[in-house]
């Protein structure tokens, strides 16, 4: 017995197969490569280079104090921004590049209103993500410069603007498989129980390094160099402020 074809056009099957070629996903990607780019010119440049160069574009809290012996006349607000744009080394690079690429996608999906929205809907909720990324990234080098006023460790590193889009993403993630999905589901509430395990787990592992059991079981000697009060601020204000972001988009969610 011979089975009918389906009587589906081929040209609608590929119009609902996911790719990577939209514009919310271009937005991930660019970002991802840019991490990359500047990682790849930073490791490649003479030692003498290299250090000024980090000392131009991280974000030191002595030097935005104004406490820095050597701070130059340059200004350095440029740094709560260029600042989530370096990486310490290639694991720091790779690890924060993955995690960004997982919990970019449904927030991106989310705010683009999904793969069969209007183009300009796209458009407009990439430029979307892209803000709140970047404010995510100043806003989390803001307040570790508050808290750490007489360090002297400079921040690098988009962790602060990843942890927000992780806390974001959790508020719609959570209900992929619920009604209206990622795109058009009534996002979870703040108060909701599953959010706060989430952000008591994310908040509690992130304390934990100021522990005696998180510096000898964790971390050891680089317990110190990571800069929790960047990933709780991040991820408090992706959790708060997504809703904000989330009405901008052309639905008015």
């Amino acid at each position: 017995m011979q089975s009918r074809p389906s009587s589906k056009p081929v040209l609608e099957v590929h119009q609902k197969t996911p790719g990577l070629w939209w514009p919310p996903a271009l937005i991930i990607l660019l970002l991802i490569s840019v991490f990359g780019l500047v990682h790849i010119v930073h490791f490649l440049m003479p030692s003498e280079w290299s250090m000024v160069f980090v000392e131009r574009f991280s974000l030191s809290p002595m030097s935005v104090s104004g406490q820095h012996a050597d701070a130059t006349g340059n200004g350095v607000i440029h740094t709560f921004l260029t600042h989530a744009f370096l990486h310490a080394d290639w694991a720091h690079l790779v690890l924060n590049c993955f995690w960004f690429y997982v919990f970019a996608q449904p927030l991106a999906t989310r705010f683009g209103a999904g793969r069969h929205a209007p183009l300009l809907q796209q458009l407009s909720g990439s430029f979307i993500f892209l803000a709140f990324f970047l404010s995510a990234a100043v806003l989390s080098g803001f307040v570790y410069v508050l808290i750490n006023l007489q360090a002297h460790v400079a921040l690098v590193g988009a962790s602060g603007a990843i942890s927000a889009v992780m806390g974001a993403a959790i508020r719609v993630g959570l209900r992929r498989f619920q009604p209206g999905g990622l795109e058009k589901g009534r996002a979870l509430s703040i108060l909701d129980p599953k959010v706060l395990v989430v952000t008591a787990l994310f908040v509690g592992s992130n304390l934990v390094i100021l522990t005696t059991a998180g510096h000898f079981l964790l971390f050891g000697a680089e317990a110190g160099q990571v800069a929790w009060e960047a990933h709780i601020a991040g991820f408090l204000y992706g959790l708060i402020i997504f809703s904000y972001f989330d009405r901008l988009t052309l639905s008015g969610r």
